[in-house]
């Protein structure tokens, strides 16, 4: 009985670290309809940010993402040693939605407030997880760690500001959103 449970725990862990491996083989995938319905679903809370200068102070709150699209995707696969492999991602084309909440100060005075959007299209990334395993001959992995982690620039395709009533203060921080942009991409 030991004899079987230890052929059958081996078989398992061959059958593990087959799909392991076939899933991180070097390989361009052409089609992400289906990668990108399950994307899609997926809601990334982004912290608070503040930025301003002498004059104005700007608060974006509740940031979350959404709607994740990858238009291309690259994934490698690295064998470091008997203990250690990397699967690496790259993305040179994906797009996401953001929104968030606005507020501004002037001085001691409230400015106004509301809500906003952005767009993020064509912005490329790349993240570097490494596998470990006490032997990968024998064993699956029991660990991962990140890497390297790397975006070459999230680029904002449209800012939008809306909100305090009469819309006067999200006009004019959509007619000023060229100074927001960076912060809006750094912070993402």
């Amino acid at each position: 009985s030991k004899q079987n449970n230890k052929v059958s725990n081996s078989q398992g862990q061959q059958q593990r670290r087959r799909v392991f491996l076939l899933l991180t083989m070097h390989r361009q995938l052409q089609d992400y309809q289906a990668l990108n319905a399950i994307l899609s679903q997926i809601i990334l809370p982004v912290s608070d940010h503040t930025t301003g200068n002498a004059l104005v102070d700007i608060e974006l709150t509740q940031i979350s993402c959404t709607n994740i699209q990858i238009q291309n995707l690259h994934v490698d696969h690295a064998k470091l040693s008997n203990t250690t492999q990397r699967l690496s991602i790259q993305s040179s084309d994906f797009d996401l939605d953001c929104k968030y909440r606005w507020s501004y100060q002037v001085g001691f005075l409230d400015g106004g407030s509301g809500v906003g959007l952005a767009g993020f299209r064509q912005s490329q990334m790349q993240i570097d997880f490494d596998f470990t395993s006490p032997d990968f001959e024998e064993y699956p992995p029991d660990d991962f760690t990140i890497s390297f982690c790397r975006d070459d620039g999230y680029q904002v395709s449209n800012l939008e500001f809306n909100g305090d009533g009469m819309g006067l203060s999200g006009n004019l921080l959509n007619s000023i959103d060229f100074l927001l942009r960076s912060t809006v991409e750094e912070e993402v």
